[in-house]
């Protein structure tokens, strides 16, 4: 129930922000609206909610699956973001594509791009998501020479500025299949648009604060907190914990089916893939 509410309570909620920002007119957008709007496809899609929805339903058919995502939005770089982000699918290229390809010993920066390719191609076959896969492999081989030499030494809020932009710019490339459309976006981002906020922005933000906020908290590990706090009610109280952990469920459970019956945005983003 916890990772059905993120698809249903979180991901498709964030869905109706990035459609009605980034599938309209695009030179009638305004800045803060385009970066509100990528933020909040960011949000959207983290595949966690699916993942943990297939690891949750093995474990009812006695099946036990790694954790596929974690916490990837609070790396401090890009090598260390895909080391949280879809941990199954850089493990098998890692192991099935890199390692037989010769790894860092032979053919070292030839042998990230045809990885990276794959990874770009495996998420779609068209080319902006190749130009995505491959951006991704220039940057974690720039990494390994230069920044994680010197990473220690820098403040970790810079860090991870700059992990949040690198990965930000990187769903631009992601979301828009049409380089017309991308082209055109990309200027707004920096200020080139008609306005640098608009009230279309503006409602967007205020109408759904309260569900930016919980998205955003849902990306930091806050809520390991919450289940260490769990476990010692737990051990404490179990029947005050059984009726808690029964109680949320069910809540979960009413509200998201309640959202899915009035749902006029429901999308299933591996169908691109």
């Amino acid at each position: 129930m916890w990772d059905l509410q993120k698809k249903v309570i979180l991901a498709n909620q964030l869905s109706v922000i990035s459609s009605a920002l980034l599938d309209g007119e695009l030179s009638a957008l305004s800045t803060g609206g385009a970066w509100i709007g990528i933020f909040a496809f960011a949000m959207q899609i983290d595949f966690s909610g699916y993942s943990d929805m297939a690891i949750g339903m093995g474990r009812c058919m006695g099946f036990h699956f790694d954790e596929n995502f974690d916490y990837p939005y609070i790396s401090k770089s890009i090598t260390e973001f895909w080391r949280r982000w879809h941990i199954s699918l850089g493990s098998f290229f890692r192991d099935y594509v890199y390692i037989p390809l010769g790894g860092n010993r032979r053919h070292h920066f030839v042998n990230v791009l045809i990885v990276w390719f794959l990874t770009g191609l495996w998420h779609g076959t068209s080319w902006n998501f190749v130009i995505w896969g491959l951006f991704f492999g220039l940057i974690i081989f720039i990494e390994k020479y230069t920044l994680l030499k010197v990473i220690d030494k820098i403040p970790g809020f810079i860090m991870h500025l700059y992990a949040v932009i690198v990965v930000t710019f990187s769903w631009c490339l992601f979301y828009f299949e049409d380089f017309g459309r991308l082209k055109e976006f990309l200027p707004l981002l920096v200020g080139r648009s008609v306005s640098i906020w608009d009230i279309m922005a503006k409602n967007q933000l205020l109408n759904n604060i309260w569900l930016i906020i919980a998205a955003v908290i849902c990306c930091t590990p806050i809520g390991r907190g919450v289940g260490k706090v769990y476990k010692k009610l737990s051990l404490k109280v179990p029947p005050v914990a059984a009726v808690f952990k029964a109680a949320a469920a069910a809540a979960l459970l009413g509200l998201s089916t309640l959202l899915l019956i009035g749902a006029t945005n429901n999308p299933f983003l591996y169908f691109r893939f």
